[in-house]
């Protein structure tokens, strides 16, 4: 039987004229049509066929059964009980790289990789097996390469190498009883069979089959009727093929029409501002009128869908999702990479994986607490592997203290019971019973609004795990983390398709936008390499190549394109009723080009459509400053009075009095579950540790000795981070510790030094308190010495910041006209601020102890350049000074007895709650909290 074309015009949408073809004029009269099988683009353009197709037939009040949908591939896809799955395949070409000679595939293979471990082949077998299936597009295997292009095959020996490599692989199917998937297609295509009871075809606007399909619909209109639908009026005959394909000797020079180009192409500076053009596109259209989105560059979608939901609409992207963005998927990912490595990361990713705390909860463990506990062992022992993290939780469980992590120590027992059925070795029977164990025993994520996709994800995961077990049995997989590897990777990019019944507004990809029956389009994204795409780039099948091989190439893809884009405008005629939006850069500053077919127009018209094309864009919403939703409301009434203060929460206060009110008196504090070295204050208290030991052993800190002092500050620092970190710290640590080695034996000398010049330690880290203000002021001070001639006292403070710094400008800066009045002290010849009262305060503390000796104060500096450690007084500090500072604390502590917690310092050196008040946090932080917090409890901002 020939095949026939049907033009079906511009006069209405696609949509409807695919349906008016269908379905003749007068419904009452019309025939079933569950013998047709209808082959359409996408799954989408199928859907609106049929929607529409319902709605006809309720109008008329007439029935009909519609008929079975598929895309031009399925036909390709006929059962066959022995075809190999996708990870059944991969496995048997990994089962022929691990084993294969690579000195004799040198063409292949130039660079022979370190190992031919599963990693590189897996990588190795996803890359053939794609060309191969590019390849079969074009009904070809790579065995065929040599008789297809005979001498014009480039670089033959690369593809006898191929071929031989091939045909282990098939041999490796072969004995398994497997059919390798791209002969199943090519055999598809040989044979192909309609599915019962279609007894003829419609490929309704499919403007670029393959030749694999091509030749399968030739093949069945041998026995049966074959329609093509072309969705172009009958003078475009000559320009479209057959298979109503465009010829792009035809298209890939037509002009395109576009109208008024000012109002019908929008210049936009990024994906975001491409995102509120189209929002402010729809808020201008009249609400009679019918809108539809299209996004040809995926990369719209996110920032699109945001821009969207904020402005009120209800964007809907019916496109296909990777499985890998599936919560399902990230735990079957966590757990493998947790049965490979067993180290921190992955075990961290699995106890917060939500899913796996439900079923946490199901066995009595507390959720919230066990994620803490989490936080406190991690920041406080930073394990690098599951072993530390048991061990540490065991230490304390033998303490006889009890556990200090109960509810992470039940988590670990259920998470090991888990781990001991693998027995190290993933398998998809275990597999599968650990995920029926994490989705029985806790209530599964429930469809709607939680998670409308869970049933479908679940059975992919069952089909994935349903090949694993195939290519078990066919003993393709090798013990170990293999399996786990070649399933992730399988599933990952498994097509996961949104599920929604309403459909406000949505976002359709290129190929669906020419079936929607909008009455105007908005199309964003339109970007060269995006529309048209191409296939540049490919290291097997270069563009020539693939032209040569009458497989689909850039010029069949631009004529597709041009072709598509002219319908749309033709179908829409009306000036407007057709916009375009593109991007001048990627977010990230990456220079983009408008699509070429915006710049097919007439040699006339040219340079002022270049011009507008290329101007300037305006500028992005994203620059604009963030904003909230709402305003937070902070508590400004204190439950019990603050009456103790420690001396170094001053230098918190002058800082920022808000940021003080935030981390001492609310007590927030910033936890990081990646903090995977020592923070400052945890490697200054590794130093300080050291120091003291030393202070307090009689034999040695009077000892004259260089290197027995250094042996023994050194032993006393490595005991410390081997007992907190285990005996196997991470890297990161052992580079600190190593840090710090190298300071505390530059300490050794610096001590001795001192020593000999007659300063003796008289006491360490010893505990003061006074009262200032009716306040109880603590603190402790690191080090006391005396000299034992002269009789002076001086205090120091040890201080490992990276660079030394004297005592005086640590505590005195810069006038800040910004700081409170009582902050302002006369340093020197000018005027200054105190940033800090920690050693004055010290001084007085030990004044009204009783100590009647002259106090001289300092810094013991160890700084990272070992050169600059050594001892620095405060040689100006003075009693006037004293008393400017006494001055400035009893200032602060009224302020903070009073309530007075704000306005917060506009900038400082590092801000822990930055990220807590994106916008600012006169913005972020409620009025009426601002001016409770200013005005403190008096009532009046002072």
């Amino acid at each position: 039987m020939p095949i026939s074309r049907h033009f079906l015009g511009y006069d209405e949408p696609l949509v409807h004229g695919v349906c008016r073809f269908l379905l003749p004029d007068r419904i009452v009269s019309a025939p079933d049509m569950d013998d047709m099988l209808l082959i359409v683009p996408t799954r989408r353009a199928g859907r609106r066929v049929l929607q529409r197709l319902a709605s006809l037939c309720d109008r008329e009040g007439t029935g009909v059964f519609p008929p079975a949908v598929c895309l031009p591939t399925d036909l390709l896809r006929r059962d066959q009980p022995s075809l190999a799955p996708r990870a059944v395949a991969l496995a048997a070409w990994m089962h022929v790289l691990r084993n294969v000679d690579l000195a004799r595939h040198k063409a292949l293979f130039p660079n022979r990789p370190p190992e031919q471990g599963p990693s590189w082949a897996l990588r190795t077998a996803d890359v053939l097996q794609q060309v191969r299936f590019d390849l079969a597009e074009g009904g070809f295997l790579v065995g065929h390469m040599a008789d297809a292009l005979g001498e014009k095959l480039p670089e033959p020996a690369r593809w006898r190498d191929l071929a031989s490599l091939e045909a282990s692989y098939l041999s490796t199917l072969a004995k398994a009883g497997l059919i390798d998937p791209c002969e199943g297609m090519l055999r598809s295509a040989d044979a192909p069979v309609l599915p019962a009871p279609a007894r003829r075809v419609v490929v309704a606007a499919v403007p670029d089959l393959s030749p694999l399909v091509e030749g399968a619909l030739r093949r069945l209109g041998e026995t049966c009727p074959v329609e093509i639908l072309v969705h172009a009026p009958g003078e475009f005959a000559d320009t479209i093929d057959a298979w109503g394909r465009p010829l792009p000797g035809a298209w890939n020079g037509r002009t395109i029409d576009i109208s008024d180009i000012r109002q019908s192409i929008r210049l936009a500076a990024n994906e975001a501002a491409q995102a509120d053009e189209v929002v402010q596109l729809l808020d201008r259209t009249d609400p009679g009128v019918s809108v539809a989105v299209g996004v040809p560059d995926p990369r719209i979608l996110s920032p699109l869908r945001d821009a969207l939901e904020r402005s009120g609409y209800a964007p809907f992207d019916p496109s296909a999702r990777a499985f890998r963005d599936h919560a399902l998927f990230h735990l079957a990912d966590a757990w493998h990479a947790l049965l490979q490595r067993q180290d921190y990361p992955s075990l961290s990713r699995v106890l917060r994986h939500p899913d796996f705390i439900r079923y946490l909860e199901g066995q009595a463990v507390c959720g919230g607490s066990m994620l803490a506990e989490l936080d406190e062992l991690q920041n406080r022992h930073l394990p690098t592997s599951l072993d530390d993290v048991k061990r540490h939780e065991a230490f304390h469980r033998k303490s006889g203290r009890g556990s200090r992590y109960p509810e992470l120590a039940k988590a670990l027992d259920l998470l090991c019971l888990q781990l001991g059925r693998f027995k190290k070795d993933f398998r998809a029977s275990s597999m599968r019973e650990f995920l029926r164990e994490i989705y029985v025993r806790c209530d599964a994520p429930e469809a709607g609004a939680g998670d409308l996709l869970f049933e479908d994800a679940a059975d992919l995961m069952l089909s994935g795990l349903d090949e694993l077990a195939d290519a078990e049995r066919a003993n393709l997989v090798r013990p170990g983390g293999e399996g786990g590897g070649l399933l992730i990777h399988c599933m990952q990019d498994v097509e996961l398709f949104s599920r929604r019944a309403d459909e406000d507004l949505v976002l359709d990809g290129w190929l669906e936008v020419p079936w929607s029956d909008a009455s105007r389009l908005i199309l964003v994204g339109m970007n060269d390499e995006v529309v048209p795409s191409g296939f540049r780039g490919d290291p097997f099948l270069p563009d020539s190549l693939r032209r040569s091989m009458g497989l689909k190439h850039s010029e069949e893809r631009l004529a597709r394109d041009a072709f598509l884009l002219s319908g749309l405008l033709a179908s829409r005629p009306e000036p407007g009723r057709v916009t375009f939006v593109y991007g001048k850069a990627t977010r990230s500053g990456d220079p983009l080009r408008p699509s070429r077919l915006l710049l097919r127009c007439g040699e006339k018209e040219l340079p002022e459509r270049a011009s507008h094309l290329f101007r300037e864009a305006r500028v992005a919403r994203v620059d604009v400053p963030p904003s909230v939703s709402f305003p937070l409301m902070v508590p400004a009434v204190l439950e019990t009075e603050i009456r103790e203060i420690h001396v170094t929460n001053f230098a918190a206060y002058l800082r920022c009095p808000f940021r003080y009110y935030l981390s001492r008196v609310l007590r927030m504090k910033e936890v990081d579950d990646r903090k995977m070295e020592l923070d400052a204050l945890e490697f200054g208290s590794l130093v300080h540790d050291a120091l003291e030991k030393l202070g307090r052993s009689e034999e040695l800190r009077c000892s004259e000795d260089p290197d027995a002092v250094g042996d023994f500050l050194v032993e006393s620092a490595e005991r410390l981070v081997y007992g907190t970190y285990g005996s196997r710290p991470a890297l990161s640590v052992e580079i600190q510790l190593q840090s710090a080695v190298e300071r505390l034996r530059k300490a050794a000398e610096i001590h001795v030094s001192e020593l000999r010049m007659g300063w003796e330690i008289l006491d360490v880290e010893r505990r003061v308190q006074g009262t200032i203000e009716s306040f109880n002021v603590v603190g402790k001070i690191d080090r006391i010495d005396r000299h034992r001639e002269t009789g002076i006292v001086r205090v120091l403070d040890y201080k490992s910041s990276d660079t030394a710094e004297p005592p005086g400008k640590a505590h005195i800066g810069g006038r800040d006209p910004d700081a409170p009045p009582y902050a302002s002290v006369t340093a020197g010849n000018g005027q200054g601020t105190w940033r800090s009262l920690q050693l004055p305060l010290y001084r007085i503390l030990l004044e009204q102890e009783g100590f009647s000796e002259s106090i001289g104060i300092g810094y013991f500096n160890l700084p990272k350049a070992v050169s600059h450690t050594g001892v620095s007084l405060w040689e100006e500090f003075d009693p006037k000074l004293l008393d400017r500072a006494q001055h400035c604390a009893a200032g602060i502590l009224r302020d903070i007895s009073g309530g007075r917690f704000w306005p917060p310092r506009s900038s400082v050196r590092y801000d822990e709650f930055e990220r807590l008040f994106p916008a600012g946090y006169n913005v972020c932080v409620a009025e009426a909290s601002r001016k409770h917090l200013a005005a403190g409890k008096g009532g009046d901002a002072v």
